[in-house]
């Protein structure tokens, strides 16, 4: 069966199309995150290897601050699997899908830190623009909704 999108969703996907500011896209995401059991959202473009993460890099977010100071002052982004399979994938995953049998140690810890503080599961959405630059759309909870159309709704309205 084809995961079909709401009518909701293509509302939302008007709605940003509409926005008149990223204040207001950021209401319509939060929105749509929050009906699907995504407490926080961010998005933003990994840093090149090596590089820090840096304001220019996140183009907006709603994640926990504790978190956010603790994964860029420790510079956890440089060992979080999330981010090494964004920089080599082109479709959407959960991040459940990142913990295998080969996850290393140091990497399954950012992912358990990221737990406590809500951060349980996720939904990454890559997305590609001018001349090749990769951002991840980043959906996360405690229990969100893992579902197939869960998923198509959030990469739909993602891509706009």
């Amino acid at each position: 069966m084809t995961a079909v999108p709401t009518n909701a969703t293509f509302e939302a996907v008007q709605a940003i199309q509409r926005a008149p500011s990223v204040g207001k896209i950021k209401e319509v995401l939060r929105r749509v995150a929050n009906h699907r059991g995504y407490e926080f959202f961010h998005c933003s473009a990994p840093p090149p290897v090596g590089a820090d993460l840096t304001a220019r890099n996140i183009l907006f977010e709603e994640w926990p601050a504790e978190w956010k100071h603790r994964y860029t002052d420790e510079r956890l982004y440089m060992i979080d699997p999330v981010v090494v399979k964004l920089q080599c994938s082109s479709d959407p995953f959960l991040w459940s899908s990142v913990r295998t049998s080969r996850t290393k140690r140091a990497e399954i810890r950012v992912m358990d830190d990221a737990a406590s503080y809500g951060l349980r599961e996720g939904l990454i959405v890559p997305i590609f623009g001018i001349g090749g630059s990769i951002y991840g759309a980043a959906f996360a909870g405690f229990k969100p909704r893992c579902d197939s159309i869960a998923r198509a709704e959030l990469h739909l309205v993602s891509m706009y």
